[in-house]
């Protein structure tokens, strides 16, 4: 039996996924031979390239022996090739990092890592955007404290760091394929660091690491941040190069990638913030055979409109993870609510991107968005916070446009309730969504559609709890003993869900 390879102590496995890149390789070759700490590997994993970077790479395996290749027998995507280089890593150092075929590391950035990773678990740091030719574009800093850092990180769509600047432990990559079965998600191709940095970031103790005037700064202060929050005298230790050839046509390849990483990271953070998730939703109605059927979207598909969604910021132009959970827990009720009778509600529509998912969740069903666009009217101070004017910046033809597509949406513009008509009236809702932010709106809109709400149906109510609109809580608080029937589920701290008790 064959012993088991103790982890080279203090050593860096660095993997340099590459396709098609041969005039590019040895740029960056060089650069991995001209660090300053010398304790590395480099496994150069060629994914399927057609020209002579086969070639290149024999060259620099001739030159020193810590580089050693892969060649994978067919192009399979940054995905593939990242995954096959963590198993590498963790097998044989304790430390990781990952050199882009088109990117540099500077002479420190190891070193500087490497003091990182003695008392992190990870780390990232400054890096510059470069052009093909070697043109600096823009520092990249992204200062922050390892309390900013994480929230960064864990937030779908937080890029603060890229495969450019980016070092882990390999005991914290093991705990990531322990925690979600995968370094990063086997259905992506390409766009595999959005996701993997949001994974790290659930597991590890990641902290920002790099030179300011000339010093190496670790972890910095609230008030190292406040300082160079301009990027003055931010030092950075390696380059991404921007590689506007075929830059259009790559865009398109990765875009639903994009989006997909997007809606899992949304999907993940909410199932990890809120574990109640994982469980079934209490619902009188069972999610039956004929429930499944209608429904129009699998997980997968969800998840891609939930990452476009957010991608776009359809749903929002700030905060990106709570919408990301807000557009997860109604995914999840309507998977319930499937195929119970009735058309479906929304009450506050804004730019339209919780209506889109709706639209193609139930698209059999009639979906009744309903907002006068003209910011919180009914805003008043005795119940809300936020003035009448919030919200007032969203245009209603940019949002009937981007519900053009969508041809079971009823768009009423209109101050809720006045707006309310003879065929509002007639309807029956299996899932209602609320989200209005003020205290008489809710009120109205409650008032309204309970008692139109089929039996199994559920209201989901967005800014339950939530600090800035405390009139939310107050309205449903006030109206919930008037209906002995329902009941209310927390599902985050600042959304809940009105249902039917078992």
């Amino acid at each position: 039996m064959n012993a088991v390879k103790p982890l080279l102590e203090e050593t860096f496995c660095v993997i340099v996924p590459t396709y098609n890149r041969e005039q590019l390789l040895p740029r960056t070759l060089d650069s991995l031979l001209s660090q300053t700490y010398r304790k590395w590997l480099c496994w150069i994993i060629d994914d399927g390239s057609t020209d002579n970077s086969s070639g290149v790479i024999g060259d620099y395996l001739n030159r020193d022996q810590r580089f050693n290749s892969i060649r994978l027998p067919e192009n399979k995507g940054g995905v593939a090739a990242n995954e096959l280089g963590m198993s590498i890593a963790c097998a044989r150092t304790c430390w990781w990092t990952r050199l882009g075929s088109d990117d540099t590391f500077l002479p420190h950035k190891l070193e500087f890592d490497a003091q990182a990773l003695r008392l992190h678990d990870a780390t990232f740091g400054p890096f510059m955007v470069e052009t093909l030719e070697g043109e600096p574009e823009a520092l990249r800093s992204q200062l922050m404290t390892a309390t900013q850092a994480r929230r960064m990180l864990e937030t779908p769509g937080g890029f603060a760091a890229s495969w450019a600047n980016v070092a882990a432990r390999t005991t914290a990559l093991q705990a990531v394929k322990q925690f979600f079965g995968s370094y990063v998600d086997p259905r992506l191709r390409n766009m595999e660091d959005l996701l993997f940095n949001f994974r790290l970031s659930c597991i590890a103790d990641w902290v920002w690491r790099g030179r300011i005037d000339g010093e190496l700064v670790i972890a910095p202060p609230d008030e190292v941040c406040r300082k160079h929050k301009t990027r003055g005298g931010i030092e950075h230790d390696a380059t991404w190069t921007r590689n506007p050839v075929g830059a259009s046509a790559s865009t398109a390849r990765t875009r639903h990638d994009a989006e997909l990483s997007y809606g899992i990271i949304a999907a993940e953070r909410h199932a990890i913030l809120w574990p109640g998730k994982k469980q079934k939703v209490e619902s009188t109605v069972s999610t039956t055979d004929s429930a499944r059927a209608s429904q129009a979207l699998d997980d997968v598909d969800a998840r891609r409109l939930i990452g476009e969604l957010l991608w776009t910021k359809a749903t929002c132009n700030w905060n990106v993870a709570e919408h990301g959970d807000r557009l997860g827990e109604i995914w999840e009720i309507g998977k319930v609510t499937a195929s119970l009778a009735g058309s479906v509600a929304e009450l506050g529509v804004a730019r339209g991107g919780t209506t889109r998912l709706l639209s193609a969740m139930f698209p059999q069903k009639t979906i009744y968005a309903i907002d006068g666009f003209e910011g919180l009217v009914d805003s008043d101070p005795k119940f809300d916070v936020l003035p009448a004017k919030t919200f007032t910046e969203i245009n209603i033809e940019t949002t009937r446009q981007a519900l053009s597509a969508c041809d079971n949406i009823v768009l009423y513009h209109g101050v809720f309730p006045a707006v309310i008509d003879s065929k509002l009236r007639k309807e029956c809702f299996s899932l209602v969504h609320l989200d209005t932010d003020t205290y008489f709106s809710i009120r109205a809109g409650l008032e309204f559609f309970v008692p139109r709400l089929v039996h199994g149906g559920m209201i989901f109510i967005d800014d339950y709890g939530w600090d800035r609109a405390p009139g939310v809580q107050q309205a449903v608080d006030e109206l919930l003993p008037n209906w002995p029937r329902l009941c209310l589920r927390r599902t985050t701290p600042v959304q809940a869900v009105l249902q039917f008790k078992t």
